[in-house]
C-alpha cells in the first residue's frame, strides 16, 4: 500500500491563481500611477515622458523573473538559511541603533 502512494516522477506544483492575478493587477496599476504622476516631470527634465515608466517596467519584469525562480526552489531548502538570515537580521538591527 505504501509503495503505491509513493510515485516517482514530477512533483505537482499548485499556484494560487487569484493571488497571482491580484499581484499582476496591482503591478499594472502601479505602472499606470507612475506614468500618470511622473510623465510631465520626466518630459521637462529628461525629454522622455516614458522614462520612469520604462525604468519601473524593467524593474517589474526582473522582479517577476526572480519570483518565478524563487517559486521553483523547494521551500525546505530555505530552512538551511534560517540561522544565517537571523544573524544578518540581528546585525542590521544593531546597525540601525
Amino acid at each position: 500500500m505504501a509503495e503505491r502512494m509513493k510515485r516517482p516522477g514530477k512533483v505537482k506544483r499548485f499556484y494560487d491563481y487569484s493571488l497571482l492575478a491580484a499581484i499582476i493587477f496591482l503591478c499594472v496599476f502601479g505602472l499606470i500611477i507612475v506614468y500618470s504622476s511622473s510623465s510631465y516631470s520626466a518630459e521637462l527634465k529628461l525629454g522622455d515622458p516614458l522614462y520612469y515608466f520604462k525604468r519601473q517596467g524593467a524593474i517589474l519584469a526582473a522582479s517577476f523573473v526572480g519570483m518565478i525562480v524563487v517559486s521553483k526552489i523547494d521551500y525546505h531548502w530555505y530552512t538551511k538559511l534560517t540561522p544565517l538570515a537571523w544573524i544578518m537580521a540581528m546585525g542590521m538591527m544593531v546597525l540601525t541603533n
